[in-house]
């Protein structure tokens, strides 16, 4: 055989490696966001996803073993099974079924995200980008049929008038809907469909009376607004512009607390900045739990403040993973198994490990992205999770589209994203073909 002949066949079964591996991973990404329905019974713990990841996991580890990537994900396995370990044994859980099925749940959260950056890595952002955009066209028409005709999807309890479509409930749909709107809004200055997208996702989070996620949804332009606002003051002015920031924080802040009884129009029932916000706040600050009467917001109040007290009764060690469902068993038996307040969940469970985590994706990606976009992003995808149950740790969309936004650039610097030809299979995101064959 010629040399060139050779090398033409290298480069065929390359093309055959690259594109084996981008529609595995795309497989698993679909199987992941349909994680809830692609089970034998709505009782079954064994789901597609969960038994497609351990073999997809295997194929990727091994492939690029090599690589500083996996070595550090394969890191922060470790890292979180020997502190999830310690907790068990010093709390007694280790006989806990649930902790554990919540410990593998966490550890799955690790190796999707790994799988996200390893696409994004292999076949660019571009390519991330459209599957991302199709999956919420995907959701927002699935949506609307589900509304308009009521149809239900197998293994979710169906619910008239709001869109869970293959989501376990209303508020779980509307966060992934949430989760590319930041991603979306950038888009939508250039593309009308995305424009379109935009506003029936938005209109779906409000049909679903999602009010934390609203709340997160219409924040997001604002939290925006200050940092532009403060850095063309500060152009003018010349005074410092972190200042500024904070002075125009503050006026807004000051805005929302005179306008808290100002009447809003939900899509079931009229209520108020004051409600929604403000009083649950002043609750929380002033320790005071509302357990004597059941509403959604007195129950998360009640919650945050326990899971406050947990975690300082450990030193801000965390309690375990999963395990805030024993002390929510013990004020609301029979009517809710979580927190409802996500990411105070993992800080009551994970404590400083949480704490660790949050202050390493600062780090890394604030002086990355640009603190003027990375700040409303970080307080974004934590405000739209704050009403959020336990359930959002496998709501895989969520975090595929968190993960994109803090890493690709062009999103999180405001350039638009514009289609690209697929790349060249023999260097699939400039990785050479040796990379590809010897995992290196």
């Amino acid at each position: 055989m010629t040399e060139a002949r050779f090398g033409d066949s290298i480069a065929r079964r390359s093309a055959v490696v690259a594109t084996a591996l981008k529609l595995l991973l795309l497989l698993t990404f679909v199987v992941a966001y349909l994680n809830p329905v692609l089970r034998a019974s709505e009782e079954s713990i064994f789901t597609a996803f969960r038994l497609l990841l351990p073999l997809v996991g295997a194929v990727f580890f091994v492939r690029f073993a090599h690589r500083s990537g996996t070595r550090r994900v394969i890191l922060c396995i470790a890292v979180v099974l020997a502190y999830s370990l310690v907790q068990m044994t010093a709390f007694g859980l280790l006989s806990d079924g649930f902790i554990w099925s919540y410990l593998i749940n966490v550890i799955a959260l690790i190796v999707f995200i790994f799988f996200i950056h390893t696409y994004q890595e292999l076949y660019g952002r571009d390519s991330l980008f459209r599957h991302l955009y199709f999956w919420y066209a995907v959701l927002v028409i699935a949506s609307i049929h589900q509304l308009l005709t009521g149809f239900a999807y197998p293994n979710v309890e169906h619910r008239e008038g709001v869109a869970r479509i293959f989501h376990g409930q209303e508020n779980d749909a509307s966060l992934a809907l949430a989760a590319f709107v930041p991603i979306l809004l950038q888009r939508s200055r250039h593309d009308p469909l995305a424009a379109v997208l935009l506003v029936a996702g938005v209109c779906i989070i409000y049909l679903n009376d999602t009010r934390g996620v609203l709340i997160g949804v219409a924040a997001y332009p604002v939290m925006l607004a200050v940092p532009w606002l403060a850095n063309a003051l500060g152009r003018r002015a010349k005074v410092l512009k972190p200042l500024l920031g904070l002075l125009i924080l503050s006026v807004l802040l000051t805005t929302i607390a005179t306008m808290k009884d100002v009447p809003i129009e939900l899509a079931n029932k009229e209520s108020s900045l004051g409600e929604l916000v403000v009083e649950p706040l002043a609750q929380i600050a002033a320790g005071e739990m509302m357990d004597a009467e059941l509403t959604s917001i007195n129950l998360r109040v009640t919650m945050t403040i326990v899971g406050l007290q947990q975690f300082f009764s450990t030193f801000g060690f965390g309690i375990g993973p999963g395990a805030s469902t024993h002390f929510v068993e013990q004020y609301y038996s029979g009517i809710a198994t979580s927190m409802h307040v996500f990411p105070l969940q993992l800080l009551t469970e994970y404590g400083w490990l949480f704490l660790a985590v949050m202050l390493w994706i600062t780090a890394k990606f604030g002086p990355r992205l640009g603190w003027r976009r990375f700040v409303p992003l970080f307080f974004f995808f934590n405000l739209v999770t704050i009403s959020i149950t336990a359930g959002a740790i496998t709501n895989y969309y969520f975090f595929a589209c968190a993960a994109f936004a803090l890493t690709a650039p062009a999103i999180a610097k405001g350039q638009e994203i514009r289609p690209t030809r697929e790349p060249d299979p023999a260097r699939v995101g400039k990785i050479p073909v040796s990379a590809l064959k010897l995992g290196s």
